[in-house]
C-alpha cells in the first residue's frame, strides 16, 4: 500500500479534524516471497499496438524542480493543506490545459508533520513526462497518510480534500478536463471519486490497484497476518468491521466499486496497472483467491469475505463490458508478471498516450523495460447475455459468464446452451476471433471474446373456438369472461374456466370438445377446458322438460270398518267417520283412533296407498291417497266397551309414546274410553305412575 507504514491517532472536537499524536515510522517493508509464473490473463488485443518509450529513470523521491507549493483551506473544518501545482512546459494563463491528479498509497514520509499536509511519495521522473504530453500535475500533500481519500468518521473529510484541491486549481489555471491517477491507497481513491461520479473524469489510472476493500482486508489478516496494516483499513470507522456497522458497510462498498458497480465507469476511459509478484494486493490465485486484478478486468469471481458479511456478488470484468459495448467502456490493461508492489511498474508516458487516444485499449503484457506488448498466448474470455445465463461450449470445454481460456491459434467448435426459460439467439465474437454460423465454429487468432445472446422463450399460443348449441344460450364464460357463441380465444397451454349459462326453455346437457382441447367434467356446466393445442368446445342444450304438476292439496283417505256391520267409527283428525267413509286431507300427520264396537274386541289397523303411523308420535302420516281400516273380531266373553283406542292395537291397557323428555302421548283407559293426550310434563301432584 505504498511501502512503508506508519500510525497516527486523531480526534474530533467541536466538528474540527486535529492532529493528537505521532507515533515514528513502523519501518516494516513487506518481503516479497514469491515470483509467480504466468497467471490467467486475457482479453482482446490489437495486433499492431502502439508501444510508446518508456519513461526516463529518475530517483524516487519528493522534488519541487519544476513544481509550485500551493496552499488551500479544507472547505469542511479549515485545515491547512497545500499540493504542488507542476505546470506543462510552454505554459500559459491565456490556454486551458488537462488537469491530472495522482492519488498516493500509504504515504512512507509521515517522519515530522509540516503545515500544509505531510509530504507525498511520488516518482519525481513523472514531472518531465506530464509536462511533455502537456498535462498540469498535481500531487496532493494529505491531511494523514492513510485516509484511503475517502469522507468517513476516523479518518476525516479526505475525499472533500481532493475536491477543494481540484476546485483550488480551477481558480487559478484554466482546466480543460480533469484526469485521475493513484498507486495502491491512491487506487481506492481513484475508484471512489471515480466510480461515484460517472462521466466527471475524462480518463483514470490505477496502478497497484484494490478492488475489493473486503477481501482486501480479510487478505492482510488471514494470508499475511497484518493485523496492523489491517487496523488502517478498518479506521474508516474507528475500527468497526462493516459485519459491525451499517456505516462501515456503506464504506467498504463505496470503496470497492469495481467490485459492485463496474457499470459506473461507463465512458471513463481506464488504465490499470498490475503485477503478478505483488504480495501486498495480489494478483495471483496461488497467493489469495480473492481481491484479483485479473478478476476486476479479465475473469468473473463470485468468491465473497462472509466473514465480513460482504454482500454476495459476482464480478462483471470489464472484457465482458466492454465487448458488449465497446464505445461505452474503454480500457487498457498491463499485465507484469514479475511486478511487485511499486510506482516503477506505471509507464506513466504509456498512460497519457491512452488518455489521448494514441495507445489502442486492449490487454497486454510489460516487460521489465515497461514496454507493453502483445500476450504470449489467445486469451479469450466468454460473455453471456444475460449476464450469468446459460453456458458457451468452447472446443468441447463449458464456460460460463466471465470464464476465461488461453488456448493457441486454431479453429474451435462452439455452441451455447441456455438456461431455464431462455433460448439462444446468436453466437457472436471480438477480438481477434471470427465466429461462422455455417460451420459452428470459430476461428482464433488472438486474444477475442465469444458472446452467447439468450432471449427469453416464447411460449406457443393456441386458438381455441366456443360455440353453444343453440347459439342463444351465451354468453359462455370463458377465462373468467363472458363471450358470445362462435368466439375465437387466444391461450397458453394449461387450464381455463368454463362455464355456461342458464338457458330459456332450454337445459344444459353436455360440453363436447375436438382438436387439441377437452372438457375436465363434460356434464358439468361449470368446469375447466384444458388446451394443448387449437380445437373448439360446444356448450351442448337440450329443450327443457315441462315442469311436473304442483303436488295437490289434499290426498283421499277411505275410511273401512270390519266387520261392516260392526257399525263402530273411527275418529282421524278430531271428526269421527263411518264405514266407507272417504276423508279428504292435506299432507300431514293427524291423531286417530277406533271407537267400541258392542260385542266386538278392537284387533288390528290396516293400512294401504300412502298412509302409515308414525311410530314416535303414535300419529297418523298422510303422503298420498290410501285406505285404513279397523279391524274388530267377535269376543263374547269381553263386556261391552264404549269406545276402543289405537292404545289397544298394540294388546296393551296404557301405551306411553314419548316425543322427548318429559313429552310424550299417553293413552289411558279411563272407564270404557280411551282418551288421547299430549304429555309436557309431570305436574305436581301427577301420579308417577302414569309415567311407568
Amino acid at each position: 500500500m505504498g511501502g512503508f507504514l506508519t500510525h497516527e491517532y486523531r480526534a474530533l472536537r467541536s466538528g474540527r479534524w486535529h492532529r493528537v499524536a505521532l507515533h515514528g515510522v513502523a519501518a516494516s517493508v513487506w518481503a516479497l516471497a514469491l515470483l509467480v509464473a504466468v497467471p490467467n490473463v486475457g482479453a482482446f488485443a490489437p495486433s499492431n499496438p502502439i508501444r510508446p518509450a518508456p519513461p526516463v529513470a529518475g530517483p524516487r523521491q519528493n522534488s519541487t524542480v519544476g513544481c509550485t507549493l500551493v496552499n488551500y483551506t479544507s472547505t469542511v473544518d479549515g485545515f491547512n493543506l497545500s499540493y504542488y501545482e507542476c505546470l506543462p512546459s510552454g505554459f500559459s494563463n491565456s490556454s486551458a490545459y488537462p488537469l491530472a491528479v495522482f492519488l498516493h498509497g500509504i504515504s512512507g514520509t509521515e517522519t515530522a508533520w509540516q503545515e500544509g499536509g505531510y509530504l507525498t511519495y511520488y516518482n519525481d521522473s513523472w514531472v518531465p513526462i506530464a509536462s511533455a504530453w502537456g498535462y498540469i500535475l498535481l500531487i496532493l500533500n494529505t491531511r494523514s497518510g492513510d485516509g484511503f481519500f475517502l469522507n468517513s468518521p476516523g479518518t476525516g473529510p479526505q475525499e472533500q480534500d481532493v475536491w477543494d484541491a481540484i476546485h483550488s486549481e480551477q481558480s487559478r489555471h484554466a482546466v480543460s478536463g480533469l484526469y485521475l491517477f493513484g498507486s495502491s491507497m491512491g487506487t481506492m481513491g481513484t475508484y471512489n471519486l471515480a466510480g461515484h461520479n460517472p462521466g466527471l473524469f475524462k480518463g483514470i489510472g490505477v496502478v497497484l490497484s484494490f478492488s475489493d476493500y473486503f477481501e482486501e482486508y480479510e487478505y492482510l489478516l488471514e494470508a499475511r497476518n497484518q493485523s496492523y496494516t489491517g487496523s488502517l483499513l478498518a479506521a474508516i470507522d474507528n475500527g468497526t468491521l462493516p459485519n459491525q456497522s451499517a456505516t462501515a458497510e456503506r464504506l467498504w462498498i463505496e470503496l470497492s466499486t469495481p467490485r459492485f458497480a463496474p457499470q459506473n465507469f461507463s465512458g471513463t476511459p481506464m488504465y490499470i496497472v498490475h503485477g503478478g509478484a505483488d504480495v501486498e494486493s495480489p494478483n495471483n490465485v496461488s497467493l489469495w483467491p480473492y481481491q484479483q486484478a485479473n478478476n476486476t478486468v479479465l475473469n468473473s469471481t463470485c468468491l465473497s469475505a462472509t466473514s465480513l458479511g460482504e454482500p454476495a456478488n459476482c464480478t462483471q470484468p470489464l472484457t465482458v463490458l466492454h465487448a458488449l459495448s465497446p464505445s461505452r467502456y474503454d480500457f487498457r490493461y498491463v499485465y507484469e508478471r514479475d511486478g511487485m508492489h511499486t510506482t516503477d511498474e506505471l509507464n506513466l508516458s504509456d498512460m497519457f498516450a491512452f488518455w489521448a487516444g494514441q495507445a489502442a485499449p486492449g490487454v497486454f503484457w510489460s516487460t521489465a523495460s515497461g514496454t507493453p506488448t502483445n500476450p504470449p498466448a489467445d486469451l479469450v474470455n466468454f460473455a453471456t447475455v444475460p449476464a450469468g445465463c446459460g453456458s458457451i461450449d468452447f472446443g468441447g470445454q463449458s464456460y460460463g459468464y466471465g470464464a476465461l481460456a488461453s488456448v493457441p491459434n486454431g479453429t474451435y467448435a462452439v455452441s451455447a446452451t441456455p438456461c431455464a426459460g431462455r433460448s439462444l439467439s446468436t453466437l457472436s465474437s471480438f477480438g481477434n476471433a471470427t465466429y461462422s454460423a455455417a460451420t459452428g465454429s470459430a476461428h482464433v487468432t488472438g486474444s477475442a471474446v465469444v458472446i452467447a445472446t439468450f432471449v427469453a422463450t416464447v411460449p406457443p399460443r393456441y386458438d381455441v373456438n366456443f360455440t353453444a348449441d343453440p347459439a342463444s344460450c351465451t354468453p359462455l364464460e370463458v377465462n373468467g369472461s363472458s363471450i358470445a357463441s362462435g368466439s375465437t380465444v387466444s391461450f397458453l397451454s394449461g387450464s381455463y374456466g368454463i362455464a355456461a349459462p342458464a338457458c330459456t326453455a332450454e337445459q344444459f346437457a353436455n360440453w363436447s370438445a375436438v382438436g387439441g382441447v377437452e372438457v375436465a367434467a363434460p356434464y358439468q356446466s361449470s368446469t375447466s377446458v384444458i388446451v394443448g393445442g387449437n380445437g373448439a368446445v360446444t356448450a351442448n342444450y337440450a329443450a327443457a322438460k315441462p315442469p311436473p304438476p304442483p303436488p295437490p292439496d289434499s290426498y283421499n283417505v277411505t275410511i273401512q270398518v270390519l266387520p261392516s256391520d260392526c257399525g263402530a267409527t273411527v275418529t282421524l283428525g278430531g271428526r269421527l267417520y263411518a264405514d266407507d267413509a272417504v276423508v279428504s286431507l292435506p299432507p300431514g300427520a293427524y291423531v286417530f283412533g277406533a271407537r267400541a264396537c258392542p260385542g266386538y274386541a278392537f284387533r288390528a289397523w290396516n293400512f294401504t296407498g300412502d298412509i302409515a303411523i308414525n311410530s314416535s308420535t303414535g300419529e297418523l302420516n298422510i303422503a298420498g291417497p290410501g285406505e285404513l281400516t279397523a279391524e274388530y273380531s267377535a269376543n263374547a266373553t269381553v263386556p261391552p266397551v264404549a269406545n276402543a283406542s289405537a292404545a289397544t292395537a298394540f294388546g296393551l291397557p296404557v301405551v306411553v309414546v314419548y316425543l322427548g323428555v318429559g313429552a310424550g302421548i299417553i293413552a289411558a283407559a279411563i272407564g270404557s274410553a280411551i282418551v288421547w293426550r299430549r304429555r309436557r310434563g309431570r305436574e305436581p301432584g301427577d301420579d308417577a305412575s302414569a309415567d311407568r
